[in-house]
């Protein structure tokens, strides 16, 4: 169950963005890196079992999806799968040969002719980036210009709202439909998710002299936030609905039997192989931008790289 946190309300970076990807620990991923020229930064999953036909687009044939990054125009991108298509997978009824929905982040950010305005509502996406009908599985999309300081979700089912503006400056997003309030008021690390958030702001305003790293070891603390709800967690995936209660999710195990990708950890299709036996927050990613200078600060940190290892890699770029 991947999320996403981000404020607007910090008065030193108009964005602060954090990211966990929760996925089987061995699906085959490179670490962020640039791309396409030194243009797009950003990590890909290098599962093989990905539909790669690049959407009808030859120039994404061979690409790898990715679940979030930026460019050098200030366009940033993240995008996360929706619960109902995991419980499919899970269940074996998902169609595999659906196109990676990780592909969408890149032909947005790709798109250097188009503006974020091209792109911020439902019927600009599918203008923009095709048709999305039986071909990508179910998602939400955060898409946002670190210039402007403008910023939407879109959902697969045809929704788009803009977020993060001066009304409501915090969002957490994560595996269910954010269109859905009553559903979202469920899964209580959305409404931790802000509450962290709020608490982030409100100390920065007390402790005015943190510095950038201070600020990124917050956030990841925020991003590694186990449980505020107080109940006992379960260390086997059969029981995900827990996770709708953590932020970060501790290693769970999974069966041999019933091993199958976590509908791409948002950037593709089946992890496969029956070598697959632990699931939970595998990366995390925080990205800063300074309000006065626009500089961008994105650090991934690559928790688990396989079943037998735990690492804490840290990558920085800026």
């Amino acid at each position: 169950m991947c999320i996403l946190l981000g404020t607007t309300a910090h008065p030193f970076y108009k964005l602060i963005l954090i990211s966990n990807r929760d996925e089987v620990f061995e699906r085959e991923t490179h670490s962020t890196c640039w791309n396409h020229n030194s243009t797009i930064l950003y990590p890909y999953d290098m599962s093989k079992d990905i539909c790669h036909d690049g959407g009808g687009d030859e120039r994404f044939k061979s690409e790898h999806g990715t679940w979030c990054g930026l460019n050098k125009d200030g366009k940033i991108c993240t995008v996360l799968n929706l619960l109902k298509e995991e419980e499919a997978r899970r269940d074996g009824d998902c169609n595999n040969s659906l196109q990676s929905r990780g592909l969408i982040p890149i032909k947005y950010l790709c798109d250097f002719d188009h503006g974020f305005q091209d792109w911020n509502t439902y019927d600009k996406f599918i203008e923009q980036n095709g048709s999305i009908d039986g071909k990508v599985g179910l998602f939400n999309l955060f898409l946002g210009d670190l210039k402007s300081n403008e910023y939407s979700i879109i959902n697969s089912m045809g929704q788009s709202q803009r977020v993060l503006d001066e009304e409501n400056p915090y969002m957490v997003v994560s595996n269910i439909n954010w269109g859905d309030p009553k559903k979202m008021g469920e899964w209580s690390k959305i409404k931790n998710g802000i509450k962290l958030l709020e608490t982030l702001i409100n100390d920065k305003l007390d402790n005015s002299n943190k510095d950038e790293l201070e600020i990124l070891e917050d956030c990841f603390q925020i991003s590694s936030t186990i449980n505020l709800s107080g109940k006992k967690i379960d260390g086997n995936i059969e029981r995900l609905e827990q996770t709708k209660d953590l932020i970060f999710v501790p290693p769970l195990k999974r069966s041999e039997g019933e091993v199958r990708g976590d509908a791409g950890g948002d950037a593709g299709g089946d992890a496969g192989g029956e070598s697959v036996k632990y699931y939970g927050t595998r990366s995390q990613i925080v990205v800063l931008c300074e309000r006065k200078s626009n500089k961008v600060t994105f650090v991934e940190r690559i928790l688990h790289c396989k079943n037998e290892d735990a690492k804490d890699n840290t990558k920085k770029i800026q």
